[in-house]
């Protein structure tokens, strides 16, 4: 028996409860195959920078100066 058969309504429904979540939408997959609609999360431009390189604490130096 073949899947049922991807519909636009379920794709805005898929769309609306992830948004309604909070979840960030980076992309909507559908699969005509099988019937299923994927929401993929985008991912946050702050795990795609680098770290910032914070100096380590040094022991104060005293009478130099």
């Amino acid at each position: 028996m073949a899947a049922p058969r991807v519909t636009e309504a379920a794709i805005q429904r898929a769309i609306k409860a992830a948004q309604d979540t909070g979840i960030p939408i980076g992309a909507v997959i559908v699969n005509n195959l099988d019937g299923t609609v994927r929401i993929e999360v985008q991912v946050p431009e702050s795990l795609d920078e680098h770290p910032k390189v914070v100096p380590p604490l040094a022991p104060k130096k005293w009478n130099k100066g």
